[in-house]
């Protein structure tokens, strides 16, 4: 793509998305899907892997056959009027309550360990206001963002490892394959 117009580049894409992904789903995710699954929780970690990438192989061959229009104005033409307003009323859901999620997982990580005496609501009101303040500023200016972040966050992974190696037990690896829950593995996907 051309950055001389301002446009998003795909390694940018890819560093956003990278962030989501580690900040979002693994950070505060994560709590979720190992009360749920306990030691099995890397099989409905592949699961939901590959179900991903169904999706969005399935997102990408669409796009391609419309590249300059949105699924929510042509879907109703691919899979009828009574399935594409159910899934376009789904997907709006999903993403306001993954949004509203986050938000509240945010919210309590900072009063939790930065602002322990700050009200709840002055936190929330802060990052909301920071949202507002990212979106004024445009995609192009989230984009970047995320790439300098993405290296930092790279660092981080590799450095943390560094650290807690000596507090690991790593006899308990075992357990990862000989504890399989096999009522919970669906579930937890």
């Amino acid at each position: 793509m051309n950055k001389e117009l301002g446009q998003v580049s795909q390694s940018q894409l890819y560093m956003l998305f990278t962030q989501y992904l580690f900040t979002t789903m693994l950070g505060f995710r994560l709590t979720a899907l190992v009360t749920e699954a306990g030691f099995s929780s890397w099989i409905p970690l592949l699961i939901g892997a590959i179900c991903g990438l169904a999706i969005t192989y399935v997102s990408f061959r669409v796009a391609i056959k419309r590249p300059t229009a949105f699924f929510a104005t042509y879907g109703k033409y691919i899979v009828g009027k009574w399935l594409h307003y159910p899934l376009i009323s789904i997907m709006i859901f999903t993403s306001l309550f993954s949004a509203a999620f986050v938000l509240r997982e945010l919210q309590d990580f900072l009063v939790e360990v930065y602002l322990p005496e700050t009200p709840d609501w002055a936190v929330t009101a802060l990052i909301s206001i920071c949202i507002a303040y990212a979106v004024r500023s445009g995609v192009h200016a989230i984009f970047r963002c995320a790439q300098g972040i993405f290296f930092l966050t790279i660092l981080g992974m590799l450095m943390i490892p560094v650290f807690v190696v000596r507090d690991m037990n790593f006899q308990m690896t075992i357990a990862f394959f000989q504890h399989i829950q096999q009522d919970k593995r669906y579930s937890s996907s």
